[in-house]
């Protein structure tokens, strides 16, 4: 026989909850892409301001939960919060679309804040709510169907922070705004617009949902009500009550008194949260900065890879756990209780902190140092000739193809004996001395890390160096140097080379088609090699022009190694990190919900995600304080303080007595 819970029918009106939940992660993953941006390259505020409106707008965004939570329990229900926070956000969307419209305009900068300010607000007011009107829309029979709804309000939030890094770039990179290269209107709009037709759409199964009244009760009641229990305890020390919030009973009603004792029963549990959401939002941002340090070969930009392989694999994993996982984990009498499921999701988050210590540390023993407070010098053949060096040691190298490493020095000078060998009619069989000195300015230096002009990010540096009759100043090419070489020492018998070099240009990994001009005053160009560039490596391209100058000669060097180790090597520690989401995050809304009291829902959603809000803001302190050499030992670190706020966590579970709403 059918039971209770599996006749009720599924409500249908949960899909236009979904809908503007999807279009609400939507803009607010939208606007942190291309917020910071926006702000430094059309408003032309600086780097470390464009920081600290961004990081502000989100801090707001995740504290905003509580008034909107509020407002709802106790005023206006969750549907007309919804409402009218939509209309907020809509108008916040619709600010900054304008303002980046009108540039020029002097209030440009006000309108953008106030904008942000107001989408912020109406972010708060729309986020506790739509999780409590979901949970409302079913009866108490309903728990499976209830659980199933924050399972998939969970995929949706991750479906629209995935649309929006799929498709907020390529509406900013790939289209002109009105002479620009870089569009910041079209995708603010787009948001604009996506929002209003969500909103416009949950509107309109308004005669369809179940809407609760708010009950009408204050926090000042609430706030009477445990003063007055406190006091009373304490003055009525004799007499024995099951819980001090009992003493309040000749005054308050039974079922205020239960309200606060469960509130304050699910508050005790989530003290150690914002410590575990600290560490968990540093992720974010230093597992991005191992990333970029790391051969990402041909796949997406790091940042862009890790999060798009988390979202996925949330989505993925989500209806694997719980139709197959927490089934067989049950059978065995493990993970049976909310709580339970939290703890080992956090453990697994832990763990995954650890796998990216130990790939830190793999990363760090195979960093190349580079050449601190040392002169490098590479010998390359670039002539017709085959040469032999001399100093204490004796290098032989052919023909345009090779090239050898001299060594680093500090503050010395080397004589180098050259011989010519095998030039052609310019071959005489005589040697010359070269002398070179090595110099160190630690005052030009001082304090930067020097890594043998690799990008800060890692990507490929490539210099250029050529020899040529022609020279021509390439835009964005810096020509440091310019000389005439005798290949052999009678000036009579030489044909002058003019070589120079290029500055190192980063650029990202690719097959590359290297050009050059063959005249100086025609911009002419002949592709002459297809070259791979490797990630992260540091290499030279040698070009030798023949005498017709329309051919030559390529060949190319490296200075330091590629990037060893694969980004792929993410992968199990993303993977371990997701799954430890899918059971502390996931599970989080669904114990929020069913253990908060019925008319303080909204509040108890909105504390939880406040607890991230802390945890965000916790992240700046930690980065202020925290001063660790080595990015490996952070990571421990961070995992051993998860795993203490795990244990806190799970301590305060074991004692936590389980409501049951029915």
């Amino acid at each position: 026989m059918p039971n209770d819970d599996q006749r009720s029918k599924y409500p249908c009106v949960i899909a236009l909850i979904l809908l503007i939940d999807f279009s609400e992660n939507f803009c607010f993953s939208s606007y942190s892409t291309i917020l910071k941006d926006f702000l430094n390259q059309k408003l032309k505020v600086d780097e470390s301001q464009g920081v600290s409106i961004l990081r502000n707008f989100k801090i707001l965004s995740y504290f905003t939960p509580l008034l909107g939570g509020i407002i709802a329990d106790m005023w206006l229900g969750c549907f007309w919060t919804i409402f009218f926070a939509s209309i907020l956000h809509a108008l916040g969307n619709s600010l900054v679309t304008l303002s980046s419209l009108m540039l020029s305009w002097k209030f440009v900068k006000f309108s953008t804040l106030f904008g942000l300010f107001t989408f912020a607000i109406g972010t708060g007011g729309l986020q506790p709510c739509i999780l409590s009107l979901g949970g409302d829309q079913f009866q108490n029979n309903q728990v499976r169907g209830s659980r199933i709804f924050f399972s998939m309000i969970y995929i949706v939030g991750n479906a629209g922070i995935i649309a929006s890094l799929l498709f907020v770039p390529k509406l900013n990179n790939n289209f002109d705004c009105m002479g620009e290269k870089k569009c910041f209107s079209l995708p603010f709009g787009f948001c604009t617009l996506v929002f209003l037709l969500a909103f416009i759409i949950f509107i309109y199964g308004k005669p369809w949902y179940k809407i609760h009244r708010a009950t009408g009760r204050t926090i000042e009641l609430f706030i009477k009500c445990i003063v007055y229990a406190l006091f009373k305890s304490i003055t009525n020390a004799g007499e024995k009550k099951n819980h001090w919030l009992d003493h309040a009973d000749d005054k308050y009603d039974e079922a205020l008194i239960l309200d606060i004792k469960s509130f304050i029963g699910i508050i005790w549990i989530y003290l150690p949260l914002p410590f575990f959401w600290t560490l968990y939002e540093k992720q974010s941002s230093v597992w991005m900065q191992q990333a970029k340090k790391m051969d990402s070969e041909e796949l997406q930009p790091p940042p862009v890879f890790i999060q798009m392989v988390n979202l996925v694999l949330v989505a993925i994993l989500i209806p694997v756990f719980d139709c197959i996982i927490y089934p067989c984990l049950s059978k065995f009498g493990l993970c049976r209780t909310d709580l339970q499921k939290m703890t080992v999701g956090g453990c697994l988050s832990a763990i995954a902190f650890i796998m990216a210590g130990f790939t830190q540390m793999y990363i760090e023993s195979t960093k190349y140092s580079g050449f601190q407070n040392l002169g490098d010098i590479v010998v390359i053949n670039n002539c017709p000739c085959e040469i032999v060096g001399e100093d204490e040691k004796t290098y032989s190298m052919q023909n345009f193809h090779a090239s050898f490493h001299a060594g680093s020095f500090s503050r010395k000078r080397e004589e180098w004996y050259i011989k010519p060998t095998n030039c052609g009619s310019f071959n005489r069989p005589e040697t010359f001395t070269i002398k070179m000195v090595t110099l160190w300015s630690t005052s030009q230096y001082e304090g930067e890390e020097i890594v043998s002009n690799r990008s800060s990010d890692n990507k490929a540096s490539v210099t250029l160096h050529f020899n040529t009759s022609y020279l021509k100043k390439v835009l964005n090419f810096d020509f440091y140097y310019i000389k005439t070489i005798h290949i052999v020492p009678s000036k009579e018998l030489s044909r002058p080379y003019k070589v120079s070099w290029v500055d190192y240009n980063p650029i990202p990994p690719s097959m590359r088609h290297l050009f050059f001009t063959l005249n100086e005053n025609e911009d002419n160009e002949q592709s002459k090699k297809c070259e791979k560039i490797p990630e992260g490596a540091t290499y030279i391209a040698a070009y030798h022009q023949n005498s017709d100058k329309c051919h030559g000669i390529f060949s190319s060097f490296f200075l330091n190694h590629k990037l060893q180790l694969s980004i792929l090597y993410q992968l199990p520690q993303i993977v371990f990190l997701s799954c430890g989401e899918v059971m502390f995050s996931v599970t989080g809304l669904k114990f929020t919900y069913s253990q908060a009291p019925s008319s303080l829902k909204s509040v108890v959603q909105a504390i939880w995600l406040v607890t991230n809000g802390v945890g965000n803001v916790l992240v700046i302190i930690l980065d202020e304080v925290m001063n660790i050499p080595d990015q490996s030992n952070q990571y421990f670190v961070y995992a051993a303080i998860m795993f203490m706020s795990i244990m806190v966590f799970a301590c305060l579970g074991h004692l936590y007595i389980y409501v049951d709403r029915e």
